[in-house]
């Protein structure tokens, strides 16, 4: 059946990143930096700071919502470059 006007539309909640579970409802939270933040797994905070990086945001601004280092986010940068063809 087609969906109808107001009916809730289903989207997936998590996605496979590097082998684990991401949870999409919790990487939105930071990304909206909806309080409280939930906590991540360090692949969910990799992933939350792809985005993040996406959107703009400073490794220093990155690092202070997901509540860790600066240099992990620069590290993770580099690694992401190197990924790159």
């Amino acid at each position: 059946a087609r969906p109808r006007a107001g009916d809730p539309v289903n989207h997936p909640t998590t996605i496979r990143y590097r082998g684990h579970t991401i949870d999409l409802v919790a990487i939105g939270r930071h990304y909206a930096g909806t309080w409280p933040l939930p906590s991540l797994s360090e692949p969910e905070q990799e992933y939350a700071a792809r985005i993040l990086t996406q959107a703009g945001l400073s490794a220093l601004h990155i690092a202070d919502r997901l509540g860790i280092s600066s240099r992990t986010v620069v590290r993770w940068r580099a690694e992401w470059t190197e990924e790159t063809p």
